[in-house]
Protein backbone atom coordinates (compact mmCIF):
# COMPACT_ATOMS: atom_id res chain seq x y z
CA UNK A 1 0.00 0.00 0.00
CA UNK A 2 2.70 2.62 0.99
CA UNK A 3 5.11 1.94 -2.22
CA UNK A 4 2.14 2.75 -4.35
CA UNK A 5 1.70 6.40 -3.10
CA UNK A 6 3.71 8.98 -3.15
CA UNK A 7 6.49 9.81 -0.44
CA UNK A 8 4.59 12.68 0.48
CA UNK A 9 1.59 11.04 1.67
CA UNK A 10 3.67 8.49 4.23
CA UNK A 11 2.94 8.26 7.35
CA UNK A 12 5.25 10.75 9.71
CA UNK A 13 6.23 7.38 10.90
CA UNK A 14 8.38 6.19 8.10
CA UNK A 15 12.07 7.19 8.61
CA UNK A 16 14.05 9.12 6.05
CA UNK A 17 15.97 6.27 4.99
CA UNK A 18 13.03 4.44 3.70
CA UNK A 19 11.77 7.85 2.75
CA UNK A 20 14.33 8.43 0.58
CA UNK A 21 14.64 5.14 -1.21
CA UNK A 22 10.53 5.87 -2.23
CA UNK A 23 11.87 9.00 -4.00
CA UNK A 24 14.13 7.33 -6.06
CA UNK A 25 11.71 5.13 -7.07
CA UNK A 26 9.53 7.57 -7.94
CA UNK A 27 11.79 9.26 -9.94
CA UNK A 28 12.55 5.87 -11.30
CA UNK A 29 9.21 5.23 -12.59
CA UNK A 30 8.67 8.78 -14.08
CA UNK A 31 11.73 8.37 -16.05
CA UNK A 32 10.77 5.04 -17.36
CA UNK A 33 7.42 5.97 -17.85
CA UNK A 34 5.98 3.39 -15.26
CA UNK A 35 3.74 3.78 -12.57
CA UNK A 36 4.12 2.23 -8.96
CA UNK A 37 1.69 -0.08 -9.26
CA UNK A 38 3.23 -1.25 -13.17
CA UNK A 39 6.51 -1.70 -11.20
CA UNK A 40 4.84 -4.06 -8.20
CA UNK A 41 3.06 -5.67 -10.26
CA UNK A 42 6.11 -6.76 -12.41
CA UNK A 43 8.15 -7.42 -9.54
CA UNK A 44 5.29 -9.90 -7.93
CA UNK A 45 5.23 -11.64 -11.61
CA UNK A 46 8.72 -12.02 -11.66
CA UNK A 47 8.78 -13.99 -8.48
CA UNK A 48 8.52 -17.51 -9.22
CA UNK A 49 7.78 -18.63 -5.84
CA UNK A 50 4.33 -16.74 -5.52
CA UNK A 51 1.28 -18.70 -7.07
CA UNK A 52 -1.23 -16.40 -5.86
CA UNK A 53 -1.39 -12.75 -5.32
CA UNK A 54 -4.30 -11.35 -2.89
CA UNK A 55 -5.11 -7.93 -3.26
CA UNK A 56 -7.55 -5.25 -1.53
CA UNK A 57 -9.84 -2.44 -3.24
CA UNK A 58 -12.43 0.18 -2.08
CA UNK A 59 -13.75 0.42 -5.76
CA UNK A 60 -14.57 -1.07 -9.13
CA UNK A 61 -12.01 1.85 -10.73
CA UNK A 62 -9.24 0.31 -8.31
CA UNK A 63 -9.97 -2.89 -9.37
CA UNK A 64 -10.08 -2.21 -13.27
CA UNK A 65 -6.69 -0.32 -13.11
CA UNK A 66 -5.16 -3.32 -11.63
CA UNK A 67 -6.43 -5.91 -13.64
CA UNK A 68 -5.35 -3.23 -17.04
CA UNK A 69 -1.83 -2.90 -15.71
CA UNK A 70 -1.51 -6.71 -14.68
CA UNK A 71 -2.45 -7.32 -18.60
CA UNK A 72 0.10 -4.43 -19.18
CA UNK A 73 3.22 -5.18 -16.94
CA UNK A 74 5.31 -7.89 -18.41
CA UNK A 75 8.71 -8.82 -16.50
CA UNK A 76 10.42 -5.72 -16.25
CA UNK A 77 13.88 -5.73 -16.49
CA UNK A 78 14.88 -3.74 -13.80
CA UNK A 79 17.04 -4.14 -10.66
CA UNK A 80 14.34 -4.56 -7.65
CA UNK A 81 17.33 -5.31 -5.24
CA UNK A 82 17.83 -1.93 -5.16
CA UNK A 83 14.41 -0.69 -3.93
CA UNK A 84 14.51 -3.40 -1.12
CA UNK A 85 13.38 -2.56 2.34
CA UNK A 86 14.81 -4.16 5.14
CA UNK A 87 13.39 -2.21 7.90
CA UNK A 88 11.11 -4.51 10.40
CA UNK A 89 8.66 -2.18 11.82
CA UNK A 90 8.36 -0.22 8.09
CA UNK A 91 7.48 -3.94 7.08
CA UNK A 92 5.20 -4.90 9.38
CA UNK A 93 1.57 -4.17 8.13
CA UNK A 94 0.38 -3.77 11.74
CA UNK A 95 2.67 -0.58 11.95
CA UNK A 96 0.63 0.67 9.19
Amino acid sequence: WLILQSHKDWPTWVNQKNIKKQIKLEKFAQENKVSLLNLALAFIKKQKSIDAVLIGITTLKELDEIIYTWDQSNCLNYDYLKWAIEDEDFLDPRNW
